[in-house]
């Protein structure tokens, strides 16, 4: 059993029972003495706990509150969940291997292993890319070496880019890829999934990006598409109904803000301001909830919305009407 599964115990019988003495870890785990006070010394000077001996009693204890550890067992098993489900799914993760469910389940208490089994995850949709694409804009940035792609967009156009890789996140069940782009002379985001080949090239890499300043522009406004040139805009929505209990709940964006109100004719509803630079994704979360939300401000993206239903209604009821 490893020293984790150890530590985990000790913390657990403290915070369970008040105090431990060391017969219990060497029983539990069939360990020497020496081994049981090394594992105590660990979470003493590397992990800061407050345990304390007393020589009185002759037990372990806590001499202050500490919840460093506090729900080990349940936040391990339920990691072990989660990657065992993402596993099933290369789309996900794509380098993951058997050996790393190995290793987080050797940390899992023998008494929370059997219930890994009526836990489950439900992963969202996923979009579907080629492996060796991936493999090949990983290598370009492991060797920081430019990489020439050919990349279509949501018409079906074609075009070829020279790009460096910079960052890769998986977005909603997408992955994606933001790179400089040496053809636009600016950073761009990149769906994988719309990459249909890839060379690596013997160029060396010409910016120096960090990836604080990356996420940093990837955090600045709702959604995974972004634009340092685009004027970052602030748009108020409101959610009524189930729309409103649903959302209540739910974080869309880091730097949203959510004030309550009543409506005299619609009740009460949650207004949701929050920061974006294009208004097509957030459109989506919109239209998703139909009659049960309403854009306030600004004008442009509310007439945006307007058109949108406008030409739904043209398309699904006059038409039927016909």
């Amino acid at each position: 059993m490893s020293n984790l599964s150890r530590i985990f115990f000790i913390d657990k019988r403290i915070r369970r029972y008040g105090s431990l003495i060391l017969k219990e870890i060497t029983d539990e785990f069939e360990i020497s003495d020496r081994m049981a006070r090394k594992d105590i010394e660990f979470m003493r000077y590397t992990l800061d706990a407050p345990i304390v001996y007393s020589k009185e009693k002759k037990h372990y204890y806590y001499d202050k509150p500490f919840d460093f550890l506090n729900f080990a067992d349940e936040k391990t098993l339920l990691s072990y969940i989660l990657i065992k489900n993402i596993l099933k799914n290369g789309y996900y993760i794509p380098f993951v291997t058997e050996d790393i469910i190995k290793t987080i389940e050797k940390n899992i208490n023998r008494k929370y292993r059997a219930v890994s089994e009526n836990i489950s995850y439900k992963l969202s949709h996923f979009e579907n890319f080629n492996l060796e694409i991936f493999s090949a804009l990983v290598n370009s940035f492991v060797d920081q070496k430019c990489c020439r792609i050919r990349y279509e967009n949501l018409d079906g156009a074609a075009s070829d880019r020279n790009i460096e890789p910079l960052y890769f996140q998986n977005y909603t069940g997408a992955w994606f890829v933001i790179a400089f782009c040496r053809n636009k002379r600016d950073l761009r985001i990149f769906k994988l999934a719309r990459i249909i080949e890839v060379a690596n090239l013997d160029t060396p890499y010409t910016t120096a990006y960090k990836k604080e300043e990356i996420e940093s522009i990837l955090n600045a406004g709702f959604g995974i598409y972004f634009s340092k040139d685009k004027e970052i805009i602030e748009v108020k929505i409101r959610f009524y109904g189930r729309a409103e209990r649903i959302l209540r709940n739910q974080t869309l964006c880091d730097e949203q803000t959510i004030t309550d109100g009543i409506d005299n004719k619609r009740g009460k509803y949650i207004e949701i301001t929050l920061p974006v630079t294009d208004f097509e994704e957030i459109m989506t979360i919109v239209l998703k909830y139909g009659e049960e939300s309403e854009v306030i401000s600004p004008e442009t993206f509310k007439q945006k919305w307007k058109d949108k239903i406008r030409k739904m209604y043209t398309f699904y009821v006059e038409d039927s009407v016909k």
